[in-house]
C-alpha cells in the first residue's frame, strides 16, 4: 500500500498489518515510522461489498499548507481525493 500525502509518499508493507476489532478491518501495528513520519491510528474498515474506508493520522514537520492531495493506491487500484489537515505546531 503507497499513501502520498502532499509531498510526502510512503510505502507501507502489507506484513506491518494486523486484524483489527471490526471484522474485516486492518489497523497499522503501532510504532511504525516510514521515511522518518510515523504513522498513528491507521486503519481499514469494510463498509460494503468491496468497499472500505481508511483513515490514518500522520505525524511530519514538513510544512503542509490546506486543502492536500490525498493519493492512496492498494496493488493496482488507487484513488485520489483533497483534505483539509489539521496542522498543529510544535
Amino acid at each position: 500500500m503507497t499513501l502520498k500525502v502532499g509531498s510526502f509518499t510512503g510505502t507501507i508493507p502489507a506484513g506491518l498489518f494486523q486484524p483489527g476489532a471490526v471484522p474485516g478491518s486492518l489497523i497499522l501495528r503501532p510504532g511504525i515510522v516510514i521515511n522518518g513520519v510515523s504513522f498513528v491510528n491507521v486503519t481499514i474498515t469494510p463498509t460494503g461489498a468491496n468497499q472500505y474506508s481508511f483513515s490514518a493520522e500522520i505525524v511530519t514537520t514538513p510544512a503542509t499548507a490546506n486543502p492536500v492531495p490525498v493519493t492512496l493506491t492498494i496493488g493496482d487500484d488507487s484513488g485520489t481525493t483533497s483534505i483539509t489537515v489539521n496542522i498543529h505546531g510544535t
